[in-house]
């Protein structure tokens, strides 16, 4: 169904670009790109718009917005506005928010868990890797949800961290969502939107072009509550990322890597400034426990099994069980940039229940753990649970060593 007023968000960004400071823009129109629109005879009074964005605004074609539309549709890309209830709450107090995001995945993730940012360079060392692998699948499993840029690197390596840990993760990407840029994490990418969430302020099909990724950067810095610099060199875009979060008033922390040298020359700028030094998952808790304690999972700090690696120093020298990749099958698919094999999809049983045909049509391309159902079937708990015990009877569903769940293997994998 298409949202109320959508056509005026894709057409304001449109005709102002992104990054456009809306706070003014909006000053006198309540916020609403709709009632900004229906006043185009006063533009001309308008004190708080800038020279020459008037006839921007009075140029750019609303009707034109419904290819955008279509488009979205077609490739199943959500678009969420500011008045939407899954808008990123803290991305809505800095002054240049976004008028349009375009997600493809799970769009309840925008408003769910404590947004946290781990970001670094492309070209890390296999310290920093693990280190922010392990980083993020403690996190993830605390209540946070991991936000990085998609990219190589330490990106990678965090998104990877908490789809590990069976946690979902959000990717903020410098080009459209169905841009052909970075084809080498292609399959990172397409294994975030079946898991998790990938978004983007640019149109479907848009590459990159310049200023897209420092603008990319200061969405990943407003819609979290901190920022991680793994391994940032001097001129770091992570950097950037760090310095948009320090004028949001957000918390910028930094993992220390001395023996680094140069290669880590910004992240021990950051720490010369007076960022927090992280040695450990739970440094970050400690730091944010005060401003956002209740979305934090705190048993966690009293699980006898788990708080030990909460503890544990975050050298990436003496990596407990996670890996910067997910599982094996998945892990081969990316490090030969393929695509994992898709199993065919044995029928559901005419006499399967509403509910069982429900969670049934959930599963895609990868397993799913019992929380990734929970979050995408919207069902209670004992109707989630009755209808995954009425699959396993049908024999269409089988739990995997790893405790997810994915349908029954029938015929030849395909790609």
């Amino acid at each position: 169904m298409r949202k109320r007023h959508v056509n005026y968000w894709i057409w304001l960004q449109r005709a102002l670009g992104a990054a456009a400071n809306l706070t003014r823009v909006l000053t006198d129109y309540d916020g609403s790109a709709k009632t900004l629109y229906e006043s185009r005879d006063y533009w001309r009074y308008d004190i708080h718009l800038n020279p020459g964005e008037p006839a921007r605004l009075k140029q750019t074609p609303l009707e034109e917005t419904n290819e955008v539309l279509e488009l979205c549709a077609r490739r199943n890309i959500d678009l969420v506005t500011p008045e939407d209830p899954e808008y990123p709450p803290l991305l809505r107090q800095i002054s240049n928010y976004p008028a349009v995001l375009y997600a493809k995945g799970d769009a309840t993730l925008l408003e769910s868990g404590l947004p946290l940012a781990i970001v670094g360079t492309r070209d890390p060392v296999p310290a920093a890797v693990r280190a922010a692998a392990e980083l993020a699948g403690l996190l993830s499993q605390c209540g946070f949800c991991i936000v990085s840029g998609g990219a190589l690197g330490i990106d990678s390596a965090a998104h990877c961290g908490a789809l590990n840990a069976g946690q979902p993760t959000v990717a903020v990407l410098g080009s459209g969502i169905g841009a052909r840029y970075l084809q080498s994490n292609e399959v990172t990418r397409a294994l975030i939107a079946e898991q998790g969430l990938l978004l983007s302020e640019l149109e479907p099909e848009r590459e990159p072009a310049r200023g897209s990724f420092p603008k990319r950067n200061r969405i990943l810095a407003g819609m979290t509550a901190g920022t991680v610099v793994v391994e940032a060199g001097i001129k770091s875009g992570s950097l950037t990322t760090a310095r948009f979060a320090q004028n949001f008033d957000r918390t910028v922390m930094a993992i220390p890597f001395e023996e680094l040298g140069s290669a880590a020359r910004g992240s021990a700028e950051l720490l010369d400034d007076g960022a927090p030094a992280i040695r450990r998952a739970l440094d970050v808790i400690l730091e944010l426990k005060d401003s956002y304690g209740d979305a934090i999972d705190e048993t966690r700090l009293e699980d006898p099994t788990f708080a030990p690696l909460l503890t544990a120093e975050l050298t990436g020298r003496s990596l407990y069980h996670y890996s910067p990749l997910p599982d094996p099958e998945l892990a081969g698919a990316l490090q030969n940039g393929v695509v994992p094999g898709k199993r065919n999809k044995p029928r559901l049983p005419d006499a399967a229940s509403p509910d069982a045909g429900r969670v049934y049509d959930i599963f895609g391309n990868y397993p799913l753990s019992l929380e990734q159902l929970k979050r995408k079937a919207d069902l209670p708990a004992e109707t989630l649970l009755r209808a995954l015990s009425e699959l396993e009877l049908y024999g269409v569903l089988e739990i995997l060593p790893d405790r997810k769940y994915y349908y029954k293997q029938d015929g030849t994998i395909h790609g």
